[in-house]
């Protein structure tokens, strides 16, 4: 097995950055009107935030939990 030597090294691999189109879904202005529509009905699903905005079910989740905290 002598030709097995260096398996158990490390090797440290970055992540460059990306050039490409930056998210547009996830802006301030979707997070408050989906913050207001919260306001407004607290019983909204995510797909009618998504329906209302024009985005992503994704993008919605992700305002709704990440963004606002909501559960």
């Amino acid at each position: 097995m002598s030709g097995w030597k260096g398996l158990n090294r490390v090797e440290h691999v970055t992540d460059e950055g990306r050039s490409g189109r930056p998210s547009t879904s996830r802006t301030q202005d979707h997070i408050d009107r989906a913050d207001a529509m919260i306001r407004e009905d607290r019983r909204i699903t995510v797909s009618k935030v998504s329906a209302h905005l024009d985005i992503s079910i994704g993008s919605a989740y992700a305002i709704l939990h990440d963004d606002l905290g909501y559960r």
